[in-house]
């Protein structure tokens, strides 16, 4: 399986005073609503909100259990996702879900390395932690340390991520 990064997306992540920003591709300028839900069950999920825009549910209390680095890993992996689904205008959605959340893995990275987030030590940390993450859904995710092996093989090697 090879996971195909077909266009060059634009994840923006900081704003200039270094505050976390997504911006909302279909309102250019605009930050994607982040949205604090202790009740979700993960530590992020990327969606459509019923007035049409793009919202991040963030669980604080997950990202803090996980730690920073991991924590700034998966909000690049959220924006991921929005910016994913926009540029493909939903085409993404068709495929199996794990090859979407592989996809979402690699574009978080190739972006916090283009942002200068993403030395070696931290890479190695990334993965590191993934390996080890429960399996939360099997339909949806790989576990842990097949995440982690997709990462090494269909991504880092094919994006220069080492």
């Amino acid at each position: 399986m090879r996971i195909l990064i077909f266009a060059i997306l634009i994840i923006t992540i900081t704003n200039e005073a270094g505050a976390y920003f997504c911006e909302d591709p279909a309102n250019r300028g605009k930050s994607v609503r982040i949205i604090e839900d202790t009740s979700l069950n993960d530590i992020g999920v990327a969606s459509l909100a019923p007035d049409g825009k793009f919202t991040i549910r963030w669980n604080p209390n997950i990202a803090n259990k996980m730690g920073s680095v991991l924590a700034e890993f998966f909000k690049y992996h959220e924006c991921a996702h929005i910016q994913d689904v926009f540029y493909t205008k939903g085409k993404i959605l068709k495929v199996y879900p794990p090859l979407k959340e592989s996809r979402a893995d690699c574009l978080a990275l190739i972006a916090m390395k283009r942002d200068e987030k993403l030395g070696r030590t931290k890479f190695e940390n990334i993965l590191d932690r993934i390996s080890k993450l429960p399996t939360t859904n099997v339909h949806t995710h790989f576990p842990g340390r097949k995440r982690a092996l997709v990462i090494i093989d269909d991504c880092m090697l094919q994006n220069n991520l080492q």
